[in-house]
């Protein structure tokens, strides 16, 4: 991902849960007004996006947002539920 460029959009279904491996991202949310308000800067090793893989059919709620060249591990959401749902049930 090269500067500027963008991992998601604010509203945009949650089909990925992503964790910075180089580089630093910020995430931001439009307010009603249209503003843009920063919510914080992401560093390596830090997961973002992962409201998907928790919840079916969920949309980011935020955008993010490369603030430098960066790489990032994108895991399927659709996979992550299929995993819980085969090894949930080994602990129940």
């Amino acid at each position: 991902m090269e500067e500027n460029e963008f991992f998601f959009f604010q509203g945009d279904s949650a089909e990925y849960l992503y964790i910075l491996i180089t580089g630093q991202a910020k995430l931001m949310q439009s307010n009603p007004s249209g503003q843009q308000v920063n919510l914080r800067t992401l560093h390596p090793w830090q997961m973002f996006g992962a409201l998907g893989a928790v919840r079916a059919e969920a949309i980011y709620p935020a955008t993010a947002q490369a603030l430098e060249d960066s790489s990032a591990l994108a895991i399927e959401s659709g996979f992550l539920h299929k995993l819980l749902e085969t090894r949930s049930k080994n602990f129940v």
